[in-house]
């Protein structure tokens, strides 16, 4: 495998580490060249100077100045990966932080995947705020080790384990029957939990694993929590998506496992649904006049445990990735900001949205396909049994 570099692209930034920062983040193999231009040809980026601007959310990391081009570069080699993508500048009015996050107190959210990363990070800032926190997770013994690790720092707020097995959709209607049969409001659901390159496997209900478990639990569990948010005034859906999103394509014979497994294009896929759910999400709830936001966020370039079978991926990103902390952010952000609107996607804002602070994100072409949209709610209501806002 090796990596190519786009045309007339000055020297790209070392970090501290002797990285060069042009190799990560969303580099993966492609097998055929590539014929889309603009914004669908987005495999990987390049990098240009750094400006005299220095970021203070990694080590010695420099943020490069974003620029808007719209040049891409062709693929010829089947085993060349291309670090070429088009950025453009997106708006940040001010470095949105922790300290941001309004107070919480009364307030009732649900995190999924919240033993570990970006998950529990949220979970811990939600707490600190005040909220009630429920760490949704699949592992009893780290979930009781998360729930202890947020009450040692004695929060404002309150927090929780409920075990929850996404990849199961008989623990998902289990977990939302407790919870509503236990609370009468839902303030905050955090759709966070994921899996990212497993070995091939398939879910207790006999779907591919990451869709399962990225796309089609979440897409249960809100349905099924939903009545609980319609009730609750001010209440939120945000989904966790992925840069990855943007060279994924939905393919609904896949949602059963193909002969072929290819974790990365099972990813993107699944990364792509989530998406393209959220942003459904708000479009229906908007159409039946319901008070609910849908939201959706992405962590960028963070250091987490989700990457541990990607392999050169993991081991850059363990070197050069974001904390979960500043990872959490744009989650963060889509969950409690005043100002956010259903409908957004929140990532990092610098370069690649690889690093930085909440500001929108970009949303691919076909992210927004309407007719695809609504066929991959209608495929999900039916993989699922969980219909709603029909």
């Amino acid at each position: 495998m090796t990596f190519q570099i786009g045309r007339e692209v000055p020297q790209p930034v070392i970090l501290s580490s002797g990285i060069n920062t042009a190799m990560w983040h969303t580099a993966m193999p492609v097998e055929e060249p590539s014929t889309a231009s603009g914004a669908d040809n987005e495999i990987t980026r390049t990098l240009c100077p750094q400006s005299e601007e220095r970021a203070d959310i990694r080590n010695e990391a420099i943020l490069p100045p974003l620029l808007d081009t719209n040049r891409t570069t062709d693929v010829h080699n089947s085993q060349t990966a291309v670090i070429a993508l088009p950025w453009r500048t997106r708006p940040m009015k001010m470095k949105w932080k922790f300290d941001n996050i309004p107070d919480q107190t009364k307030k009732t959210a649900i995190v999924t995947g919240a033993n570990s990363g970006i998950g529990y990070e949220t979970a811990r800032a939600l707490a600190r705020k005040g909220a009630r926190v429920i760490l949704a997770c699949r592992s009893r013994e780290r979930g009781t080790a998360a729930v202890e690790r947020i009450a040692a720092e004695q929060p404002a707020g309150s927090v929780e384990l409920s075990i929850l097995d996404l990849s199961d959709l008989s623990s998902v209607r289990s977990f939302a029957s407790k919870f509503v049969e236990a609370s009468e409001t839902l303030d905050l659901l955090i759709n966070n939990a994921g899996v990212m390159f497993p070995p091939q496997g398939q879910t207790a209900d006999g779907f591919e694993l990451q869709i399962g478990v990225n796309f089609l639990g979440h897409f249960a569990l809100t349905g099924l929590l939903l009545e609980t948010l319609e009730r609750t005034p001010g209440s939120r859906v945000v989904t966790l998506s992925s840069v990855a999103h943007r060279v994924g394509r939905i393919d609904f014979d896949s949602f059963r496992g193909l002969d072929h497994y290819k974790p990365w294009r099972e990813y993107a896929q699944s990364k792509l649904a989530c998406l393209m759910f959220s942003l459904e999400l708000q479009r229906r709830l908007e159409e039946q006049g319901s008070s609910v936001r849908s939201l959706a966020a992405h962590p960028g370039g963070t250091k987490t445990d989700l990457q541990r079978h990607s392999g050169l991926f993991n081991v850059l990103t363990k070197l050069i990735g974001m904390r979960p902390s500043q990872g959490a952010l744009p989650t963060l952000y889509a969950a409690t900001e005043p100002s956010a609107r259903g409908g957004e996607y929140i990532g990092p804002h610098g370069t690649s949205e690889a690093w930085g602070y909440p500001a929108a994100a970009k949303v691919a072409r076909r992210a927004q396909d309407p007719d695809v949209s609504r066929q991959l709610w209608e495929s999900a209501e039916q993989l699922t049994g969980v219909s709603y806002l029909i």
